[in-house]
């Protein structure tokens, strides 16, 4: 898939597990002017598919493409700073806990993307007994198995950071809201 890279832009991932606040803190950042993209399964989700855990491992390349071609309007726009809500790494985590050859395949096209724009991260990072606290969505399945699940993918997430070069800060997520936007607010005006 060809990709149009209208202009270099500052591109600032906003990553984490489910329930760390990352949707809560991109919809603080959108009322203080920052140009605010959610995550892409958010809209899946909303269309009746199912991600996580229980996703079909297809999922993620419907992901790959639809993110590929969201960003195809994201990056002709007249914006230099896009803060986007798990984007390519988190989604390339997720791909590698569940299609290995798509997260491959995943890799390879994230790669040329990075020659064109400068990507920083901001990983909320929560303790994984209140993500089991917060969570409602996996309640109904068994504890470990999701809980094991959600640390590779924390785990996941990082390398991606780190395979990539992409300079990320961790911040706790399990402050107050105002603490945890305030953090994240000094990490961008830091970037």
């Amino acid at each position: 898939m060809k990709l149009t890279m209208a202009g270099f832009k500052k591109i600032i991932v906003l990553s984490g597990i489910p329930s760390s606040g990352k949707t809560t803190i991109g919809k603080l950042l959108n009322k203080k002017g920052y140009f605010y993209v959610p995550e892409i399964a958010e809209q899946l989700i909303k269309k009746g598919v199912t991600t996580g855990v229980d996703a079909n491992p297809m999922l993620d390349k419907t992901i790959m493409e639809v993110e590929l071609q969201r960003d195809k309007y994201l990056f002709s726009l007249n914006k230099n700073l896009l803060v986007i809500e798990t984007w390519h790494p988190g989604n390339i985590a997720y791909a590698c806990l569940r299609n290995p050859p798509i997260a491959k395949q995943y890799k390879q096209i994230f790669q040329k993307i990075l020659k064109y724009h400068k990507v920083f991260g901001i990983y909320l990072n929560i303790p994984l007994d209140i993500f089991w606290k917060r969570t409602v969505k996996y309640k109904r399945d068994g504890r470990q198995e999701i809980v094991m699940f959600f640390k590779r993918l924390q785990n996941e997430i990082l390398a991606c950071h780190k395979e990539f070069g992409i300079p990320l800060v961790k911040i706790n997520s399990n402050q107050s809201k105002k603490t945890v936007f305030h953090e994240v607010l000094d990490s961008i005006k830091n970037l």
